[in-house]
């Protein structure tokens, strides 16, 4: 969620896109969904799903009530995960980046 990728990084285009594959999508490990999504029945299905699940489970609203309550039940817990594993370098890091998040959140549910 905005991590570890750039915001924008479209992960199906380098489902795709041979020229984008890396070891966390290599060629072989791509092909059944590059031939699947030719098949237009299949393609109708996964339009349609993931339609359906950008305007429910993935809305800009539920995912940033879902970060707030998350970050409600973490936010106790924090002092001591930082004292015992030093990673964020800091509580200030750890709001940081939650809001990386909400604003991968934000960013990408406009995209569609």
């Amino acid at each position: 969620m905005g991590m570890n990728d750039n915001i924008a990084h479209d992960a199906i285009q380098r489902l795709l896109n041979l020229e984008l594959a890396d070891e966390s999508a290599a060629p072989w490990s791509t092909e059944l969904f590059r031939v699947l999504v030719q098949h237009p029945p299949f393609k109708h299905a996964l339009i349609h799903r993931f339609a359906g699940l950008l305007n429910t489970r993935f809305s800009t609203d539920k995912v940033l009530s879902m970060i707030d309550q998350k970050q409600q039940t973490i936010a106790p817990e924090i002092e001591e995960h930082l004292a015992r594993w030093r990673r964020p370098e800091s509580v200030n890091a750890w709001y940081a980046n939650i809001e990386t998040i909400r604003a991968f959140a934000t960013f990408r549910s406009n995209m569609h």
